[in-house]
């Protein structure tokens, strides 16, 4: 079309030239012949320019209801993606985090099976040639001591030499410090509190024979403690009276599902049943309950002006050790 249009007015140019240089007598009537044909040619590129330009117009018209209804279905898949995406990010996000507890719970589990077995392998080395521990049938597992507990316990026995022993709770543990107070039975003496009648006559045969293990069956009084009911050894304090002890096993009685467990330790301690040199060894340091008996174990000693260290063991248990200064070295045995 554009062709057309120059080749017309290129052609008109030099029809003018012409007539102007050589025609010049008769250059009116040559307009005047000329301009029909002129306007002739210019209403046929007129016709020429508004038929392409419907047909441009048509064809632009077009693309762009082709380019609208793209850009509509592009719209749609990428907020059909983005909805896909965030469901998909968010179950991701889940999934990551539920791999992620499960891997520092099994990095947790894989930590205390090693270090009970490494707490196995040192009781066995310690107490090879152990002159007291004779009878080494232990059964460390579910609810008993475990050997984390066992091997703190005989190494405290071994080298501190405690005179005065109170245990909270008869166990496994009691097949130990019985047989040490049976090798010392001139220097030392040991309490032991069970409510359990049968569990007492179950154990009550394989401990030594003296006059130096006191076995006492204490009822339980229950308490209650932030709504929710506790329990402890029935008249502990009148019982031993102000005898102090300078190792006190706190393992009983059972502390499971409790928020207040275990806490004739306090009485003791108001009552100054503690020796000046003491060692008190929690079990089941790890349970909430005894987190919180442990708190107020600390604390009544702050208040009553007891200086004291801490330190625990773990194993598949955790053990809560607490001392005075001067048996703080034990944290090393």
């Amino acid at each position: 079309m554009f062709k057309k249009l120059k080749h017309f007015i290129w052609h008109r140019q030099q029809t003018e030239t012409y007539c102007k240089t050589y025609c010049c007598g008769i250059r009116i009537r040559k307009k005047k012949e000329l301009r029909p044909y002129y306007d002739r040619k210019f209403s046929e590129l007129g016709n020429i320019i508004r038929q392409n330009q419907t047909a441009i117009i048509q064809q632009i018209s077009e693309l762009s209801a082709e380019i609208q209804t793209q850009f509509y279905t592009i719209q749609n898949k990428y907020t059909e993606l983005c909805r896909h995406f965030d469901i998909n990010s968010n179950d991701l996000l889940l999934k990551s985090s539920e791999l992620l507890n499960k891997t520092d719970w099994y990095q947790q589990q894989t930590k205390q099976y090693f270090n009970e077995l490494n707490f196995a392998d040192l009781l066995h080395d310690t107490t090879i040639q152990s002159p007291w521990l004779r009878d080494k049938s232990f059964s460390l597992f579910g609810w008993a001591a475990n050997y984390s507990f066992i091997y703190t316990l005989c190494r405290i026995l071994d080298k501190v030499r405690p005179t005065d022993i109170l245990e909270m709770g008869l166990g496994q543990t009691t097949r130990l410090t019985s047989q040490y107070i049976a090798y010392n039975r001139n220097d030392a003496h040991l309490t032991v509190c069970e409510h359990n009648a049968d569990w007492i006559d179950i154990y009550k045969k394989d401990l030594p024979n003296t006059d130096n293990i006191d076995l006492h069956h204490f009822n339980l009084e229950y308490f209650e403690y932030e709504g929710q009911q506790n329990d402890k050894y029935a008249g502990l304090l009148e019982y031993i009276g102000k005898q102090k002890f300078d190792l006190i096993i706190v393992d009983g009685p059972v502390g499971g599902g409790k928020n207040l467990p275990r806490s004739n330790i306090l009485d003791l301690i108001r009552n100054n049943n503690l020796a000046d040199d003491f060692i008190i060894i929690f079990d089941d340091a790890e349970r909430n309950g005894e987190k919180t008996t442990i708190s107020f174990t600390h604390n009544l000693l702050t208040e009553k002006a007891v200086n004291f260290m801490t330190y625990e063991r773990n194993g598949l248990k955790r053990q809560h050790i607490i001392t005075s200064i001067s048996r703080d070295f034990t944290r090393y045995l």
